[in-house]
């Protein structure tokens, strides 16, 4: 899940383990990474800018499902940065289509 240690993802976390699924967790910071893993996820400490490291990420999780909560205030309520955070999230995905098994 990229986002997951963030305002929304750290409520959906704890929700989608209870509910039995496996959640890898990203987050930017070593710092917030004991609080993912109390919540039940498997933490990864990734700059989303380095698509070696995403890249390596996705392939290490083998993800079935890529969950993004990332830049939802930034693209919905701050319109001048709307193509920005389209293209970041564009980006992103086109590195984990890439690399996803």
């Amino acid at each position: 899940m990229v986002g997951a240690s963030g305002v929304i993802g750290r409520r959906v976390v704890p929700l989608l383990v209870a509910h039995g699924h496996q959640v890898v967790a990203t987050t930017r910071s070593v710092e917030k990474t004991e609080e993912l893993r109390a919540a039940g996820a498997a933490p990864v400490v990734v700059d989303l800018l380095d698509r070696g490291a995403v890249t390596a990420a996705v392939r290490r999780a083998e993800p079935i499902l890529v969950a993004y909560l990332i830049l939802g205030k930034l693209y919905w309520f701050n319109v001048p940065f709307r193509g920005t955070a389209l293209a970041f999230i564009l980006y992103l995905t086109g590195i984990i289509m890439a690399a996803a098994p």
